[in-house]
């Protein structure tokens, strides 16, 4: 039922954000004949375009979002053009996968960013092209991403929703650790909403799956052990288990290497919230500030929110010097100074 009512739900937002897609894409300043042309794609080229897409998943590490917007929109308004042309099926399932990847990495920009209606208009996007892309696991790794972009802006309900929707997606021969990844980040989403014990069961079972995991997706991000201990540090906290989710974020910077600094800080603000139900508001301090100075250096306005809910605990909490403190550093971060 939730299946169809989410198919419902697509007809209809497709309907309200067509003349926004229509903007998104660079069609407008081009002629009529460049338009309706379309280059012949060969296997090489669909290759060479996936490449595209591996290098983009590394400079995500290198680079603000809001740099990262120019190459991964034009490489999507690329795919799309080319899926104007007639190919072979194969091939054309491939570009639609690429061209999906594509916008659902450009959605989650755009998430880091604050801005949700041009999130929701590239996921939509996304499940347009999955929908030609005949790639279940992709529809379900993409949908994974919206789960945890509704978690972060505080949709507890549609993550939930979303979160089962993707788990329905992926095929029985997807990876096992895609499927660990799903069931990570559905524990999280359950946590919030009141399903305690089906959280704990995804959680053991992310484990497991992780455990005998041997190979990924080709288009899948390192989903590696301190990844999963990430989520379970997540979990645990919204169970209400603190002391365990400190040892699981203190475990998931363990090894992390140097250039994942955007992980590196999502963590640490993690362990700053995962501090404070256990008394050490001055170590929460800590790392909040510690992650404040990647987000704001990457312009992730998701990090800087991320950090202000922190504040917000602290100030809650009575941890008055701490949360002054802290609200000025942010203050400081912002480019104006406000």
């Amino acid at each position: 039922m939730r299946e169809q009512a989410w198919q419902r739900h697509k007809r209809e937002a497709a309907r309200r954000d067509a003349s926004a897609w229509h903007d998104l894409m660079p069609d407008t300043a081009l002629s009529p004949a460049a338009v309706a042309s379309s280059s012949a794609v060969t296997a090489g080229t669909v290759l060479t375009l996936e490449e595209v897409t591996d290098r983009h998943r590394v400079l995500y590490h290198r680079l603000s979002s809001a740099e990262m917007l120019i190459p991964v929109e034009a490489h999507l308004s690329l795919l799309a053009s080319l899926l104007r042309g007639v190919h072979p099926e194969p091939l054309r399932h491939r570009v639609a996968s690429a061209a999906a990847e594509a916008a659902g990495f450009a959605a989650w920009l755009w998430h880091d960013l604050g801005d949700q209606f041009k999130t929701g208009v590239y996921y939509r996007m996304a499940d347009s092209l999955l929908a030609e892309a005949g790639n279940p696991a992709l529809a379900g790794y993409v949908t994974g991403y919206r789960v945890l972009a509704a978690d972060a802006d505080g949709s507890r309900t549609e993550a939930a929703d979303l979160a089962e929707i993707a788990r329905a997606r992926i095929p029985a021969t997807a990876s096992k650790l895609l499927r660990s990844w799903l069931a990570a980040i559905s524990a999280n989403a359950l946590a919030l909403t009141g399903g305690d014990r089906e959280a704990v069961e995804l959680l053991d079972q992310a484990q497991d799956l992780f455990d005998a995991a041997e190979e990924s997706e080709a288009w899948m991000y390192d989903f590696d052990r301190g990844s999963l201990a990430a989520f379970q540090g997540q979990c645990l906290l919204r169970l209400g288990r603190p002391d365990e989710a400190v040892a699981a974020f203190a475990a998931s910077l363990t090894g992390l290497p140097d250039e994942c600094e955007r992980r590196r800080a999502s963590v640490m603000i993690d362990l700053a919230e995962a501090c404070l139900p256990v008394g050490e508001g001055d170590a929460a301090l800590d790392y909040a500030r510690q992650a404040l100075l990647v987000f704001a250096v990457r312009g992730s306005v998701d990090g800087v929110r991320r950090v202000r809910r922190v504040h917000d605990i602290l100030d809650s909490a009575g941890y008055r010097r701490q949360a002054d403190d802290l609200d000025q550093l942010i203050r400081g971060s912002l480019p104006d100074g406000a």
